[in-house]
């Protein structure tokens, strides 16, 4: 918890400050914050292409992982199946992306990206890394250099946390 001093208010006030009780947001609230300011940002960029943040998400896995699986695609994003099923839809629906059945596994659907995907993709990278520096560029540079870390460590765990 957090003490804060409140400025004494009338006789009684005078001689000694009132002391709040705060407690600090969850951490979970204050990433949570964070992490939609910065998509609002991504969605001014990507708003140009008939794309969400989401949606950009989602497309820049598929570029760096071309032919990635759909469930492995919706574990890395945390969404729920049916959500990134209206995410592909709408990547496919701009021609960015297209899917295909695994040959090793016919039940298995891969999402590739299409050449015009991949474009779209190079296009909006540099600004939308641009943008992501900006929006962090709060922070010391210790501490960016210990979020990145934290944040590379959590991508290792994720998949299993997100199975659970």
């Amino acid at each position: 918890m957090t003490n804060v001093q409140t400025r004494p208010t009338g006789a009684a006030g005078a001689a000694e400050a009132d002391v709040l009780q705060v407690s600090p947001r969850p951490l979970a609230g204050r990433l949570n914050s964070l992490s939609r300011m910065l998509s609002r940002r991504i969605d001014r960029i990507t708003a140009q292409h008939n794309m969400s943040a989401d949606h950009w998400y989602a497309l820049d896995i598929i570029v760096r992982q071309d032919g990635v699986a759909m469930n492995h695609l919706a574990r890395a994003l945390s969404v729920a199946a049916p959500t990134l099923t209206k995410y592909v839809d709408k990547l496919a629906v701009n021609a960015y992306v297209f899917r295909l059945a695994d040959p090793g596994d016919r039940r298995k659907v891969l999402v590739h990206a299409s050449s015009r995907g991949a474009s779209v993709h190079q296009e909006l990278l540099g600004t939308i890394a641009a943008t992501e520096a900006e929006a962090l560029g709060m922070f010391a540079a210790r501490d960016r250099q210990a979020l990145e870390r934290m944040l590379n460590h959590y991508g290792k765990q994720a998949e299993d946390f997100t199975s659970q």
